[in-house]
């Protein structure tokens, strides 16, 4: 089976095992890491931002393990003002534009590292601190999913391979098991590939995102992206408005 994933930490870590094939058991997995959302996220198996894996829930279907969700916060602004109209989203963050064509119509999204910028919550730590003020957008979640953590990542599986779903999210369940039993290992190891300096940084923000919940979504997550789904289909929102920048 093809694998197709974002090149961000959290993925490197939770497939780490799984791309590596340790698993006899298992079918043999393809990997590939995507530097970017304009090189797409097409594959047997993809692990996509959550908003994109609702829009594609009429030719793929949602698999219980290997998703991140945020539990502390939204993502957040920094601006050196509060009135804005544009926002500059960071290359190697894949999910803010997503949820600013959800949660923040009207706002003008471009590529880039300057400011006002709007980072998802996993850069917010690791970029820490910033310039100027940071605004938490877990308010503009709460506001249609009350005391629910936000859907930020989510592996979705293509519909015709069905048969294949739980075999899939078994493989990502031992991988990602596996990664918890060896973060020492392999988060200096993304350091590395990642040009990470602080690697007890990278530590708390991997280990804060990925948690028994990657392992397999509780109740509270599977709520969290019906929430999701609610919100955009009241906004109208379709596959279409959530081309990448």
């Amino acid at each position: 089976m093809d694998i197709r994933y974002p090149d961000i930490a959290e993925y490197r870590f939770i497939l780490d095992a799984l791309c590596g094939n340790i698993f006899p058991s298992f079918p043999r997995f393809r990997c590939e890491a995507v530097a970017s959302l304009s090189e797409g996220l097409e594959a047997d198996i993809s692990f996509v931002p959550a908003p994109l894996a609702v829009a594609k829930s009429e030719s793929h279907l949602i698999l219980s393990s290997g998703s991140i969700f945020s539990y502390f916060s939204g993502p957040i602004i920094v601006a050196p003002r509060e009135e804005y109209t544009e926002l500059y989203v960071p290359r190697d963050d894949f999910y803010s534009v997503f949820f600013a064509r959800v949660f923040m119509p009207g706002i003008s999204i471009k590529e880039g590292d300057d400011y006002p910028s709007l980072l998802e919550p996993r850069l917010a730590i690791l970029r820490s601190p910033f310039p100027y003020p940071k605004i938490d957008l877990y308010s503009s979640w709460a506001s249609v999913a009350s005391n629910l953590p936000i859907p930020i990542y989510c592996g979705i599986i293509r519909k015709e391979m069905e048969e294949a779903k739980r075999i899939a999210e078994d493989a990502i369940r031992a991988s990602v098991k596996y990664a918890l039993n060896n973060s020492d290992l392999l988060i200096k190891e993304i350091a590395h590939i990642h040009d990470v300096k602080n690697v007890d940084l990278l530590k708390r923000v991997v280990l804060n995102f990925v948690n028994k919940n990657t392992l397999s979504m509780a109740q509270e997550e599977v709520e969290a992206i019906q929430a999701l789904k609610r919100a955009m289909d009241e906004k109208h929102v379709v596959l279409d408005d959530l081309s990448p920048i």
